[in-house]
């Protein structure tokens, strides 16, 4: 998974073989850069990326420099790999409200996740959680947010001998710090897990 998500960060930023002759060719006129452009946008929504706005506007700031340069000169590969790390990088960032109140263990609380346990690798379609509450409820909404609080799954599952199961489609989103809300009526739970954590070694 990590070479996949690698080669579609490259072909994103044009970091291959093909488009490194493409963007250091001097002569190459402004509706070809529109185009690749374009097919890169196509690609993002296409693979349904949360968070694309952020790659896309990286992009355009790009575009922007490659269009002001005087000799039509193309960013170096060097920088467009450094701007790929870059963006792994701060998807792993932690979030310091969440954070805190992961922390805290939030006292109190009447919905508590046994199993497992904060920090986990989200690994699979459907992951199974092990929780105990007060709350005499038989279903409970979640919500799943990445590091920067955007919303990427909110739907409700149904409680079965403490257990439930919760489809999330992880290979879809890139590598990163991410949180899960479990919520009733009146009160709520917190935890981080990560997917491809291996992408930051």
């Amino acid at each position: 998974m990590k070479e996949e998500i690698i080669k579609k960060l490259e072909a994103y930023f044009g970091f291959s073989e093909h488009h490194n002759m493409e963007l250091n060719n001097q002569s190459d006129s402004e509706g070809e850069l529109k185009e690749d452009t374009s097919l890169m946008n196509d690609f993002l929504d296409a693979l349904n990326v949360y968070g694309q706005n952020d790659l896309k506007s990286k992009m355009d700031d790009w575009e922007k420099a490659f269009k002001e340069h005087e000799g039509g000169q193309a960013p170096s590969d060097s920088d467009m790999f450094e701007a790929s790390k870059s963006i792994i990088a701060n998807s792993f960032k932690p979030n310091p409200q969440y954070e805190t109140l992961i922390n805290s263990r939030m006292r109190g609380n009447t919905i508590l996740i046994s199993n497992p346990q904060n920090g986990f690798d989200w690994n699979t379609q459907e992951f199974t959680f092990q929780i105990s509450t007060t709350s005499d409820v038989s279903k409970l909404k979640y919500i799943i947010e990445d590091n920067q609080f955007l919303k990427i799954v909110a739907n409700e599952t149904n409680i079965s001998d403490n257990l439930i199961t919760i489809t999330f489609d992880y290979k879809k989103q890139i590598p990163g710090k991410y949180y899960l809300k479990l919520l009733t009526d009146d009160a709520f739970t917190l935890i981080s897990f990560f997917i491809n954590k291996s992408s930051v070694h």
